[in-house]
């Protein structure tokens, strides 16, 4: 009857041994795909944050048709944004409150200034901003028409 027992109790489960084994090789599979993660990582947040200014400038034209004003998107800081908007197109007033970027990314104006949509949902000229992040960098252009392009 106790060798019954003994087999019953050896049966089921893993050894001291068996486990640190399986702990330690995840271990080393976690360690060597870090970097990959890290730089992946990277990739994603500039594109979203690309994203995410094609789509505010994209809101500033609609927004300056809807309102009959002057709106223009304009960099706060090397990371955030706001929206300012104009009856006469020379002096501006801030609509709402600065709105940062992720971590990590920042913004510059491109050499034709900030985009500027008048009544009608056009631009005086081509701008572009280009967005920054550790993967590198996007250009967001806008077109005289307020066509929005992600390069």
């Amino acid at each position: 009857m106790m060798s019954n027992r003994k087999e019953a109790r050896g049966n089921g489960g893993f050894t001291i041994l068996e486990l640190i084994v399986v702990i330690g090789l995840t271990g080393v599979v976690m360690g060597l795909s870090s970097p990959a993660l890290t730089a992946i990582r990277g990739h994603y947040q500039l594109d979203g944050a690309s994203r995410q200014m094609a789509m505010e400038i994209s809101k500033a034209r609609m927004q300056a048709i809807a309102q009959n004003r002057t709106i223009r998107l304009r960099l706060a800081s090397g990371n955030s944004y706001v929206f300012e908007s104009s009856e006469d197109g020379t002096s501006y007033e801030q609509l709402g409150e600065v709105i940062p970027l992720p971590d990590g990314i920042s913004v510059m104006n491109g050499s034709s200034g900030v985009p500027r949509f008048n009544r009608q949902g056009i631009t005086p000229s081509t701008t572009s901003i280009i967005v920054i992040g550790s993967a590198g960098h996007k250009t967001i252009t806008t077109s005289k028409l307020g066509r929005v392009n992600r390069l």
